[in-house]
């Protein structure tokens, strides 16, 4: 049996971090109305920080993406495009 994609996941996490800091928001994302638990979000959090994707100060809610986690994104979006097509936005 394969563990379940996590990609899907990583990408709406680092899309919305990589919204909060481009728009500077002073609201931070709320993820209680995703179709995943905040518990399963904020661990995938924790993991993306780990893996270099994404650091953050005194709390995980607001985390910034590094040079690295960017990269990922871009990656994790072209891989979703099909054919190559270039991104929308």
């Amino acid at each position: 049996m394969r563990p379940p994609d996590k990609r899907p996941l990583d990408r709406m996490i680092l899309r919305e971090q990589l919204a909060l800091h481009v728009r500077r928001c002073r609201e931070l994302p709320d993820y209680s109305q995703r179709e995943w638990s905040e518990k399963v979000i904020y661990a995938r959090m924790d993991r993306l920080v780990y893996r270099g994707f994404l650091e953050f100060g005194t709390s995980l809610r607001s985390a910034w993406l590094t040079d690295e986690g960017k990269a990922y994104l871009a990656g994790l979006e072209a891989a979703e495009q099909p054919d190559g097509a270039p991104c929308s936005s």
